[in-house]
């Protein structure tokens, strides 16, 4: 009854984007709206509202780690969920991380040690 009265309208029936519509629009954000909706058979319209909505890029949560693209992203910390890493990259980089911030404040310190020592000169 519905669709007959879409019909009669002049306006097609709702098509409901399911997860796998989604997926497929946001693996290609380079595309157009009416490329893509060549592919899903809808309205180039409605690529743009279902962007609007869904977004045009993925989260990329539910993926593999970027750097060892092996093992799944360590979505409980919420900075490994952000740099999209997996439990042992996570940890790693964090480390690295550290121990670069800790040479450059030993950096900084020294170079604040020389100026102080040559003023006093």
């Amino acid at each position: 009854m519905r669709d007959e009265w879409a019909l009669r309208k002049g306006r097609s029936s709702y098509v409901l984007w399911t997860d796998e519509m989604i997926r497929r629009m946001q693996a290609h954000p380079e595309r157009t709206a009416a490329e893509i909706a060549a592919e899903l058979r809808v309205t180039p319209s409605a690529v743009r509202h279902a962007r609007q909505r869904y977004g045009r890029f993925s989260t990329g949560t539910d993926g593999l780690c970027i750097v060892c693209d092996a093992r799944p992203v360590f979505d409980t910390s919420a900075q490994a969920k952000k740099w999209r890493l997996c439990k042992g990259c996570y940890l790693a980089e964090r480390k690295r991380r550290l121990e670069e911030e800790a040479e450059s404040n030993r950096i900084r310190q020294a170079a604040h040690r020389r100026q102080k020592l040559d003023g006093d000169a």
